[in-house]
């Protein structure tokens, strides 16, 4: 939906002239971007403003099988643990869960490369 407002504020001034800093305003965003929007559109149309990722599934997602074996394990076996207990107790019984877990943590965190947790993976005996 924000894409289709973002097309027809350009598409106003594209096609009509208007006030580029009151557009500006309303997308919140600068000058400058309003001239690269009105330039995109020119030269691609509508398809301009739609995301080049639409439709597709992301990289770091898990499938809905993987979802549901992690919720039936904590939903069944460790239904009395947090979520910090649950993953120690996912390290103790050595499952191949963990390895999950620790995928998405170090995905999920923007800061994964300050922490140590970067393209390692820490496996327990």
């Amino acid at each position: 939906m924000e894409e289709f407002n973002e097309y027809e504020i350009i598409k106003e001034l594209a096609d009509h002239g208007g006030n580029k800093r009151n557009a500006a305003k309303k997308l919140g965003c600068s000058k400058r971007t309003i001239d690269r929007h009105i330039a995109g559109y020119k030269s691609e149309g509508k398809a301009y403003f739609i995301h080049g990722n639409r439709g597709r599934k992301p990289v770091n997602s898990m499938s809905e099988d993987e979802k549901q074996d992690i919720l039936d394990l904590y939903r069944n076996k460790y239904f009395e643990a947090n979520f910090a207990h649950f993953t120690e107790l996912l390290v103790n019984a050595g499952t191949v869960l963990l390895f999950i877990l620790v995928l998405l943590y170090a995905s999920a965190n923007p800061y994964n490369e300050k922490n140590g947790l970067h393209g390692s993976l820490f496996l327990t005996d």
